[in-house]
């Protein structure tokens, strides 16, 4: 039954669980309410499911966001394609420059020359192969190019692309709406879940 309702959905969305409330007080009587959100896993389980698309010899093409760090400081962002290139997404700035950028999201400058060079030909190589593109992450800094969202929209309604992506847990509008598409199926990914959905999501990419 649940394998059905899968196969039904062209696009797999993966996201986060909801944050977990903290709260903290700051002067009294006053409360600062905040979330805290830990990594689990998203772009290991796509990477996972990359590695047996590969295997099993069926067309992929797509990227990732790798995070860059330095003496355990993250330091910015690096888009890794599957065939290996790599380019600058997003670097630290300095208070001083922060303001010199016309891109920035948190602490982070937006390079979106360097991103749209690597992540915008593999658009170009999806719509004449067909098959599977990945899309991690479909993010604030990513949704800074124009040209990045007109390309994501386009493969999003070509009937011979699926789309498997990785998603915020509060995603920008452009991106919430995309996961509530019929077409689309939003998967939760949490510690408790994320090993067993490897095998999950290649199933519901390559049965029809």
């Amino acid at each position: 039954m649940g394998t059905t309702v899968a196969n039904a959905k062209r696009h797999i969305f993966l996201t986060g669980p909801p944050g977990i409330p903290l709260k903290h007080i700051a002067f009294p009587g006053e409360e600062i309410h905040m979330y805290y959100i830990s990594c689990i896993g998203k772009t290991t389980l796509v990477q996972k499911v990359c590695n047996l698309l590969q295997n099993a010899g069926i067309s992929s093409s797509g990227f990732f966001t790798e995070e860059l760090r330095s003496g355990g400081t993250r330091v910015g962002f690096d888009v890794v394609t599957l065939d290996g290139k790599r380019g600058t997404l997003a670097r630290l700035l300095q208070a001083s420059s922060r303001e010199e950028s016309h891109h920035v999201v948190g602490q982070y400058g937006v390079t979106l020359k360097s991103f749209e060079s690597f992540a915008l030909p593999v658009f170009s190589t999806q719509a004449h192969m067909g098959g599977i593109l990945v899309l991690d992450e479909i993010g604030r800094m990513e949704l800074m190019s124009d040209r990045f969202k007109q390309e994501v929209k386009k493969a999003f309604s070509n009937p011979s692309i699926t789309i498997l992506a990785t998603i915020p847990v509060k995603p920008a509008p452009f991106t919430k709406s995309l996961s509530q598409s019929p077409n689309t199926l939003v998967l939760v990914v949490a510690k408790s879940n994320r090993d067993n959905l490897v095998d999950q999501v290649f199933d519901m990419l390559t049965k029809t």
